[in-house]
Formats: C-alpha cells, sequence, structure tokens
C-alpha cells in the first residue's frame, strides 16, 4: 500500500513537473492536442496544422519526447504516452489554465529558421544516408577549398601557409574535427546535453560548413587579383565572419541534437570560440616544442 501510494505521489510530481514545463510554451501544449485529438498523426499534418517550419516541430518533438509526453509508434506517425494522455486529459478538461502566448510574427519565424537553423539538422537524426552523406559531403567541400587555398584547418580558425603537406593537412584537419566534438560533447554533457554521440559528431561536422565561405573568399580574391587577402587585417575579416556564420550552425546543433534549449547551447559554440583563439594563439607565439605541428613547417 505504501509502495501504491509512493508511486502515485511520484507520477503527480511528474505530471506537475510536466504542466510546468508546457506552462510557458503554448506550441508544445498545441501539440500535446493535436496529438491527443488525432489520436495518432504524421509529423507532416502536424507541421501543416501547426504552420511551423520543419525544424521548429521537431525540435519541439524532441521536447516533448524527452518529457515522455509523445513518442513514435511503428508506422513513425506521434501518439500520446501515457503521461501525455493524462496531461492532454488536464489540457482538454480545463483542470489546468494557461496564460495565451501572442502569435508569433511570420518573418520574425522566417528570419529564426535562418539563424537557427534546425531544419538543416533534423534529417541528420531521421536517416541514416544522410547522416552519413551529408557530413562527409560537408567536410569534403571544406577541406577541397582549404587545401585550394592552402590553408590549414586549427579548431575554427585557418592558417595560411606558403605549401600544403597532404599527410599534415588530414592529420591536422581529423585532430581538428574531433577536438571540436569531443569539447562540445563534454561542455554539453555539463550543461545537461545528451543524445548520440554518432549523430551529434554527423551535426558537428556540418556545423563547420560556414567557414568554407573563408577559403572560397581567398580563391576568389586571388582569381580576381584583388590582393585583399594578403592584407592581414582584412584575412583577419574575413576568418571573423566565417567563424561568427558558424555560431549559430553550432548552436541549433547542440539544441537540436543534446536537447538542451537554445541559450544554453549557445554557450557551447561560445567556449569553442574562445578555445580557437586560445589555440591559435598558443601555436603563433608557443613553446618551441610546438614547432612538430604541420602547419608551422614551412611558415
Amino acid at each position: 500500500m505504501w509502495s501504491e501510494r509512493r508511486f502515485g505521489a511520484m507520477t503527480l510530481d511528474q505530471d506537475e513537473e510536466a504542466l510546468l514545463l508546457l506552462r510557458g510554451n503554448l506550441r508544445r501544449r498545441r501539440i500535446v492536442v493535436l496529438v491527443g485529438e488525432s489520436r495518432r498523426i504524421a509529423a507532416t499534418d502536424l507541421r501543416d496544422r501547426l504552420a511551423i517550419s520543419t525544424g521548429s516541430l521537431y525540435h519541439n518533438l524532441k521536447q516533448l519526447e524527452s518529457m515522455e509526453l509523445v513518442a513514435q509508434d511503428s508506422s513513425r506517425s506521434y501518439i500520446l504516452t501515457e503521461r501525455g494522455q493524462r496531461i492532454y486529459d488536464m489540457l482538454k478538461t480545463g483542470r489546468v489554465a494557461f496564460e495565451q502566448e501572442k502569435p508569433r510574427n511570420p518573418v520574425i519565424e522566417r528570419l529564426s529558421s535562418v539563424v537557427f537553423p534546425l531544419w538543416l539538422f533534423v534529417p541528420l537524426y531521421e536517416s541514416l544516408a544522410v547522416a552519413v552523406l551529408l557530413p562527409l559531403l560537408s567536410v569534403l567541400l571544406l577541406a577541397v577549398l582549404l587545401v585550394s587555398a592552402r590553408h590549414y584547418l586549427v579548431l575554427l580558425y585557418a592558417f595560411s601557409r606558403a605549401s600544403i603537406d597532404p599527410l599534415g593537412f588530414v592529420a591536422t584537419f581529423a585532430v581538428s574535427i574531433l577536438a571540436i566534438f569531443g569539447f562540445c560533447t563534454v561542455v554539453s554533457y555539463f550543461l545537461g546535453g545528451q543524445g548520440s554521440h554518432l549523430r551529434f559528431l554527423s551535426a558537428s561536422m556540418v556545423s563547420l560548413l560556414p567557414l568554407s565561405l573563408y577559403p572560397a573568399a581567398v580563391l576568389l580574391d586571388r582569381w580576381l587579383q584583388l590582393g585583399l587577402a594578403q592584407e592581414t587585417s582584412v584575412a583577419y575579416v574575413f576568418m571573423l565572419v566565417a567563424e561568427g556564420l558558424t555560431l549559430p550552425f553550432f548552436t541549433a546543433a547542440v539544441s537540436y541534437g543534446k536537447k538542451i534549449r537554445w541559450e544554453k547551447a549557445a554557450i557551447v559554440p561560445l567556449t569553442l570560440f574562445y578555445l580557437t583563439i586560445f589555440v591559435t594563439t598558443l601555436v603563433q607565439t608557443g613553446p618551441p616544442i610546438l614547432t612538430f605541428l604541420p602547419i608551422l613547417r614551412g611558415a
């Protein structure tokens, strides 16, 4: 009897916690209600009825799954869990009341999907083929542009060198990707993140795509013979812009892949950015023991 009362109390506490988390999010409450009314609904139907982007839908569904309110059946349609059904009943019977949120401006909604591209990472978690091919194509494009522009990648920074050692480039490139993935994983863990490490590795590789703009700009500058990239200050601005564009990509990747709110997720790429500054400064002005690094040969 005591165990049953204790179990009932735990269930009630969990339901109250779920309601508290739903209090500030009208969209997730609407998802719970729509799934409950439909009994079973496909993601595309949910998206159309809510009139939101695919990325926003999957981000909210992932949060509801982590709260154990919704789940997918064998046909990959969404259904309510036992807890979700209890929450749905409370919402429909009016036993709980929430303040209505103001509708979002559609223009702001579109801009947020560009600045915070969750839609880019949803396929990585839905399709194994995409999770393999898209990251490989992303890093291949970045690698080809870096080699063509004669640059080495160290974390989020590209070093210009007179020549490229193929083995040294591959080693530095691979270590940088693994270091970025490892660092982001550790920081995400301390922020309460959880999720598939392999899929997050794929997302981390895709997040490096904006860095391709820097070597592309250098190659375009050489082709047009403008000489802008030879100016240290101009090259630094180009690099800073490319690095800055990776921040929302990494924020979206961490938020979606590690089930963290974007405010916390943004901490991860910011700390990675400052780590990049520290490491590049160390490489450029560090102790002689660092001269074994291939990026310092032929400087």
